[in-house]
């Protein structure tokens, strides 16, 4: 809107001097361009992370992190203790005849926000004394 008001300003100001009979003047041309504002980097999301999570995960640790034969409990145990750096190396580098590593797979992106969903909302009820409690090795 403010492009459209300048450019009909300098052409109204031509006008009336091309019609007063004024000295030639040229009218200097001033190109501008538009700011271009880079959208912030996204923060992982619960609700991107759930989709990784099930797609991903959810087969060794359970749907709602409550673990099964071949994967451990998300939502207890000494799980509950890792920090979200210590979540984001097992995923990407796994733990041999354990748990396959993801960094080929999943993107940076994707990572964290299966751990977002983890932390936030598979693990929404513990709190940090309890995490503080489990085991940590």
């Amino acid at each position: 809107m403010m492009l459209i008001r300048s450019l009909a300003g300098t052409t109204i100001c031509a006008f009336l001097m091309a019609c007063s009979g004024a000295a030639s003047v040229e009218t200097p041309v001033v190109e501008s361009k538009p700011a271009v504002i880079e959208p912030a980097a996204a923060s992982p999301t619960p609700v991107a992370g759930q989709a990784a999570y099930l797609a991903n995960c959810a087969r060794c640790h359970g749907e709602h992190g409550e673990g099964t034969p071949k994967g451990i409990p998300m939502t207890s145990g000494h799980a509950i203790a890792h920090s979200a750096d210590d979540y984001i190396a097992q995923i990407e580098n796994g733990q041999r005849g354990k748990m396959p590593a993801f960094k080929d797979k999943l993107s940076n992106g994707e990572i964290a926000a299966i751990v977002t969903y983890v932390r936030d909302v598979l693990q929404a009820d513990i709190t940090p004394e309890m995490r503080a409690m489990q085991h940590h090795h």
